[in-house]
């Protein structure tokens, strides 16, 4: 089978990673209740029904993607922001993101292995508070797939709605951060060359978000090699960014051309050389022929929304997405830093593949700041 090829990469400190909003989701526990509904700061009431969840209606993430299947047969785990139920009625607290270094082993959690190991299924669902943190999450995806738990099911809202779904990932897996090739093997490979193939549709997609920074096609973008997608969330910040990988670095070889070209005496070329260089050098005066050799060749392109654009529909991420994995299948490399929210990268998630395109591959990978 074909592979695809990640490279993780730290958080980004260029500019685009530090233009993070600041957290304006809502805790559920300071809205007021009543005998027979709540009301939602949009003006939304949630079901009157009773509910012996911890996680309550309002706390859930909202989702563009809730058409998953009912997880009814699956082992079951409830998360707040300070605690965890599991197999029935065990718990375990959580506190500072994540459950004590006590109860943990190589980022498994041990009390959650045991009670699962006891009774295996192949599939989890997961009711999680919208402010819980990624470490907290991930630490229990990783365990559950420890004891061979295939399948995910995460409850979610809604948007604009009284309803919940379920956000289904039939093929996950959570993997150690690491600067170093991650190969998912599970999905066939995109080229680096489809993607450009539609830049400028993906640029388009996003052009429809309000305050995104959304890249432009540029003239002079890198060949060869595979597309890597990875998804960012941190504050009120969410990335989609799109990779060129598993080829030569085109920068660097111009580097290394250009200092053995300075050591040798210069010699202007002829029109003639100047086309076999590049046919785009007929419409283009020296000095702009000049300019276009100093640009680098586009190896990425990243896109950066607000995260209250993934919670609407139609949502802008989703047409960012929609011209590369908008008809088959795509897997991504999910990341984020311990104290994301969890809000942000299901919706991100969400919002990437909603309902009514192909599920995807997604990886998670465990944050190390």
């Amino acid at each position: 089978m074909i592979r695809a090829m990640f490279f993780a990469k730290k958080p980004r400190t260029t500019l685009l990673t530090a233009l993070v909003f600041l957290l304006t989701a809502c805790d559920s526990s300071e809205q007021k209740k009543s005998d027979s509904k709540k009301q939602s700061p949009e003006g939304e009431t949630a079901p009157a029904t009773a509910s012996t969840s911890m996680v309550e209606f309002f706390a859930l993430p909202v989702s563009l993607r809730s058409g998953g299947r009912n997880p009814s047969e699956c082992h079951k785990i409830e998360l707040t922001p300070t605690s965890m139920r599991f197999s029935g009625n065990q718990t375990l607290a959580i506190s500072g993101g994540k459950v004590a270094d006590s109860e943990q082993d190589g980022d498994q959690i041990l009390k959650l292995k045991s009670a699962w190991q006891a009774a295996p299924r192949s599939c989890l669902a997961v009711e999680a508070h919208s402010n819980l943190s990624y470490q907290a999450v991930v630490q229990v995806l990783n365990t559950a797939q420890a004891v061979g738990i295939k399948s995910l099911s995460f409850r979610v809202r809604k948007p604009n709605s009284t309803e919940t779904g379920w956000l289904t990932l039939d093929d996950y897996r959570v993997v150690p951060y690491a600067d170093d090739v991650v190969t998912i093997d599970t999905v066939q490979a995109r080229s680096w060359g489809e993607f450009t193939n539609v830049w400028d549709s993906v640029y388009q997609g996003c052009a429809r978000s309000s305050g995104g920074f959304c890249k432009e096609k540029p003239l002079k973008i890198a060949e060869g090699g595979e597309l890597q997608i990875v998804f960012f969330a941190l504050g009120d910040a969410i990335n989609v960014e799109f990779r060129r990988v598993g080829a030569p670095d085109p920068n660097q070889e111009k580097a290394a051309e250009e200092a053995g070209r300075k050591s040798k005496k210069k010699r202007a070329k002829s029109e003639k050389e100047l086309l076999e260089e590049n046919p785009l050098f007929a419409e283009m005066t020296p000095e702009q022929i000049e300019e276009y050799r100093n640009m680098p060749f586009a190896t990425e392109a990243v896109y950066q929304f607000r995260g209250q654009e993934a919670l609407v529909s139609p949502s802008s991420v989703s047409a960012t997405v929609a011209p590369i994995c908008g008809k088959s299948r795509c897997g991504v490399l999910m990341t984020g830093q311990r104290r994301t929210i969890t809000i942000r990268f299901l919706s991100l998630i969400g919002a990437a593949f909603p309902d009514g395109v192909p599920e995807p591959t997604i990886w998670f990978m465990l944050p190390n700041i």
